[in-house]
């Protein structure tokens, strides 16, 4: 269950459809990139910061209080170690998360995209595969 705060639905707000709701909760690229971060395991807030390079530190500390808020993070304090982890509500959404990542995976590997590793701080960079076998999908000409 949603808690209170940013993130919350207003009591009674018409939404066109179910997506416009799961959208207007997840609010941008950055909660879902950290929600699928989060996936699987606790991460601290420099392991989260340098799995998301290109996220700034003002809008990391902002983003993990409003899902806090929210209810899709749990921020846990053990022996003064800061670490956050997917509430059940998070971890709710990991097929759709995972859905999102194979067609993003599928897409950015026919058009030529690169991908970071978990080594991306090493500096290496994951290069598309040969993926044959995989279509894209048709975009309209409008």
């Amino acid at each position: 269950m949603l808690k209170d705060g940013p993130g919350a639905i207003p009591r009674g707000r018409l939404f066109g459809c179910p997506a416009e709701l799961s959208l207007d909760l997840l609010g941008g690229k950055w909660k879902t990139i950290i929600l699928a971060r989060l996936k699987g395991e606790r991460m601290r807030y420099g392991e989260l910061r340098r799995a998301i390079p290109d996220l700034t530190d003002k809008v990391l500390t902002q983003r993990l209080r409003e899902m806090e808020q929210g209810g899709f993070l749990i921020r846990e304090d053990a022996d003064g170690a800061i670490t956050y982890r997917l509430s059940p509500l998070a971890q709710s959404l990991t097929p759709a998360l995972q859905t999102l990542y194979d067609w993003g995976e599928v897409q950015g590997t026919l058009a030529g995209a690169r991908f970071h590793t978990e080594s991306a701080a090493l500096g290496e960079i994951l290069a598309p595969a040969d993926q044959a076998d995989r279509q894209p999908v048709p975009q309209d000409a409008g």
